[in-house]
């Protein structure tokens, strides 16, 4: 997941800031990314 996480600002920012990032958000930019 680190690869999706560093290619999203939002996701990333959320990490960073500790925020629950939910698998759901994580699977949504993945495929996103491979589109």
């Amino acid at each position: 997941w680190d690869a999706v996480i560093e290619n999203n600002d939002g996701l990333l920012e959320k990490y960073i800031a500790g925020e629950p990032i939910s698998q759901e958000e994580l699977a949504q930019e993945e495929q996103r990314r491979v589109q």
